[in-house]
C-alpha cells in the first residue's frame, strides 16, 4: 500500500525533500538569499513539476501568440495609414535623387537578413534627419549653449515646428520606432521575415518624406 502511494506521489515527496533541505542549508548558511524572481521561478518549476499533463497550457499559448500577431497587424495597419497622411501632407515636395540608392541598399539586406536591414533602415533615418537640420542650419541652443542632438523622435517634433517635416511623420516615426524596438530587442517577439518585410517597406516611405524637400518659392 505504502510502496504503491509512493510511486504514484514520489514527484511531491521530493519536492517536500527538496524544500526542507533549502530550509535546512538556509539555517546554516544564513548569508544564502532568495530574491523575488528565484521565488516564483521556483514556483513555477514546482506547479510544472507536480502537474501530470502540463498539456493543457498550449492553447493558452497558442491564444497569447495569436493575439500578438493580430495586435501588431493592427499597428502596422495604423502605421501605413500615418505613413499615406504623411505623403499627402507632403505631396508638393521633391524626393532627392540620392533617397532611391539608400533605399535599395536597405532593400539588398532586407533579401539576405531582414533584421539587420530593419536596424540599418533606423540608421538611414536618423542619419537623414540630422543632416536636414544641418541643411537648414538650425542649431540646438538653451542660450548661448549649444546642446547635444536630441533624440530622433524630439528632433523630428523641433523639424515640425521649423518646417521641416509633414506633421503626420511624428506619430508615425512614434509607431515605427516601437514596432522595431520590440522585433530588434525583445527575443520573445517572434514575427516572421514578411512581417518585418512591410515594417521595412513602409519605414522606407517614411525615409522618403523625412527626406523630401518643399520647392523653393519663385521669385
Amino acid at each position: 500500500m505504502v510502496k504503491k502511494w509512493f510511486k504514484s506521489n514520489w514527484k511531491r515527496v521530493l519536492v517536500i525533500v527538496l524544500c526542507i533541505a533549502l530550509v535546512v542549508a538556509h539555517s546554516i548558511w544564513s548569508q544564502l538569499k532568495f530574491d523575488i524572481i528565484n521565488i516564483w521561478l521556483g514556483i513555477i518549476a514546482i506547479v510544472l513539476f507536480l502537474l501530470p499533463k502540463p498539456d493543457f497550457l498550449f492553447p493558452y499559448i497558442k491564444r497569447i501568440k495569436r493575439f500578438k500577431a493580430w495586435e501588431l497587424e493592427l499597428e502596422l495597419s495604423d502605421l501605413e495609414s500615418k505613413v499615406g497622411k504623411a505623403e499627402a501632407e507632403n505631396l508638393e515636395a521633391e524626393i532627392p535623387n540620392s533617397v532611391s540608392p539608400e533605399v535599395d541598399e536597405v532593400l539588398k539586406e532586407a533579401s539576405k537578413d531582414p533584421r539587420a536591414a530593419l536596424l540599418l533602415l533606423s540608421s538611414k533615418i536618423e542619419t537623414t534627419v540630422r543632416k536636414k537640420f544641418e541643411e537648414a542650419q538650425l542649431d540646438i541652443r538653451s542660450g548661448a549653449t549649444i546642446l547635444r542632438f536630441p533624440p530622433t523622435q524630439r528632433a523630428i517634433e523641433i523639424g515640425i515646428e521649423k518646417g521641416l517635416f509633414p506633421p503626420t511623420v511624428a506619430s508615425a516615426y512614434r509607431d515605427f520606432r516601437s514596432i522595431r524596438n520590440r522585433i530588434a530587442h525583445d527575443y520573445s517577439f517572434q514575427v516572421d521575415n514578411a512581417t518585418i518585410l512591410s515594417l521595412i517597406s513602409l519605414g522606407s516611405e517614411l525615409l522618403k518624406q523625412l527626406s523630401a524637400r518643399k520647392p523653393e518659392a519663385k521669385s
